[in-house]
């Protein structure tokens, strides 16, 4: 039983790591640690900010969505499988985040990092 109580600990805890990592980024320049690192995110200091501030959001709110689900099945459902859909939440809400940034900075800016005439600022 206990290792069954610190495997969720341990979930929790990397949900909530990434969330806090964010907070640390710094939007004026990419950084070679922290933050969303693609190749689009880097092309320039306005892509930088718009993909840190996005995914920091998104991250956000999917923490907040995998701690729900994480807690609801711990309490309804056997531990094991509780671990894993809230491993499989955590994923799949992951991978979300970066198909929705990546689109919107399609979107938003072009080849050079520039962005797009038409966009307001995102804050």
């Amino acid at each position: 039983m206990d290792s069954i109580i610190w495997a969720h600990i341990v979930v929790a805890f990397s949900v909530v790591l990434p969330v806090g990592l964010m907070q640390f980024v710094d939007l004026e320049k990419p950084s070679d640690f922290l933050g969303y690192r693609t190749p689009a995110s880097v092309r320039s200091p306005e892509a930088w900010k718009y993909a840190n501030q996005m995914s920091k959001k998104l991250i956000l709110w999917g923490s907040g969505i995998t701690l729900t689900v994480q807690l609801f099945t711990a309490f309804t459902l056997n531990q094991v499988t509780s671990i894993l859909i809230t491993c499989g939440v955590l994923t799949v809400l992951y991978i979300a985040v970066l198909i929705v940034v990546e689109m919107q900075l399609r979107k938003r800016f072009d080849k050079e990092g520039k962005p797009k005439s038409g966009y307001a600022r995102f804050d």
